[in-house]
């Protein structure tokens, strides 16, 4: 048989019957494209009609290769059913590389899921006061692929949010935190007016880690950026961290400002016990006041003291309920 065929600006005035030959390439490079689909493990879990894009453009750009190169003499019947048994092929390696992608990804975020609230539970006791977490984070992944490069990156995120709160109330303990209102500190001379003049020292140690804090956080977007993530999954990244920005930083905001309102409760309640300096006395490891209206006032001083950590606690939990939830949009996504 003999036609004239046109194809991509091309001529073909010779034009044969698929033959054995003709169908042994479309063949084999229809299993080819089905076996660079399933053995990648980078290719995401982006929706079908993305990816079909995607594999359109490949199918048509590697056929018309391989069609100029081995089966030009058969005609435009060859390279449709070139590029009709390519793109199927890739489509039907994704449906079953899509279906691993996602059990993984489900996988993925259920652990990042637990792991918040085990850093969580090992950053605070159970009075809602800070305290050192030990407990390092595993550097590690189950998944594979574009997956796994999400967990780990997930991981050292967590890990570095951490180690700021280590370092942050590891100064604060070493700059005498937690001696201001102790016995032993009150009970030595000169022991109340050493402890008010480190308040001024505490207030710097706030507002240093503070903004070394914002610049971790406002800088999470560039260190996406500069990840090994796929280029999809790292809009998708900072598309979430976008959607919750002014609200998680709105929270952030107030955990500092908590922070040094207790300060500033803490400078209150040292203010108290100057003010009425010779109507208290300290007994072993108990502070005792002479005088019921300076029991009052540093009474509910303390009382307020407790609720300020209450109100942070609450902050906590909703910034934690947020991430929570961003995880669950994440998982509904891929069902």
């Amino acid at each position: 048989m003999t036609l004239i065929c046109r194809i991509g600006g091309f001529v073909s005035a010779e034009v044969k019957k698929l033959d054995g030959f003709a169908w042994a390439i479309i063949i084999g490079a229809c299993a080819l494209s089905l076996g660079v689909i399933l053995l990648l493990d980078n290719i995401g879990t982006n929706g079908y009609a993305y990816v079909a894009g995607q594999f359109l453009v490949y199918a048509a750009t590697v056929s018309y290769a391989v069609f100029y190169t081995t089966l030009k003499k058969y005609g435009r019947i060859a390279y449709v059913n070139l590029f009709a048994a390519m793109f199927a092929a890739m489509m039907v390696g994704y449906s079953f590389h899509h279906e691993n992608q996602r059990e993984e990804a489900v996988g993925m975020l259920d652990r990042i899921s637990e792991l918040q609230q085990e850093v969580l539970n090992n950053s605070i006791d159970k009075a809602g006061m800070p305290v050192l977490n030990a407990v390092p984070i595993e550097q590690t992944s189950e998944a594979v692929g574009a997956t796994r490069e999400v967990e780990l990156f997930a991981r050292r995120l967590m890990q570095t949010e951490v180690d700021l709160h280590n370092e942050y109330l590891e100064e604060l303990i070493n700059s005498g935190l937690e001696d201001l209102l102790a016995a032993e500190a009150l009970a030595k001379e000169g022991g109340l007016a050493e402890n008010l003049e480190n308040i001024p020292n505490l207030r710097r140690i706030v507002e240093k880690h503070r903004t070394k804090y914002f610049g971790f956080f406002d800088g999470i977007p560039d260190a996406v950026r500069e990840s090994s993530m796929l280029a999809s999954t790292q809009n998708q990244f900072i598309e979430g961290f976008d959607g919750n920005y002014n609200v998680k930083r709105r929270l952030l905001s107030q955990q500092w400002d908590y922070e040094f309102s207790i300060i500033d409760n803490y400078d209150s309640m040292l203010n108290t016990l100057e003010a009425a300096s010779g109507l208290w006395k300290i007994e072993g490891d108990q502070l005792l006041f002479e005088d019921d209206s300076t029991l009052e006032k540093y009474n509910g001083l303390s009382e307020a003291l407790k609720q300020l950590i209450a109100d942070q606690d609450k902050v906590l939990q909703e910034l934690v309920a947020i991430n929570q939830k961003a995880l669950e949009r994440a998982k509904r996504k891929l069902q």
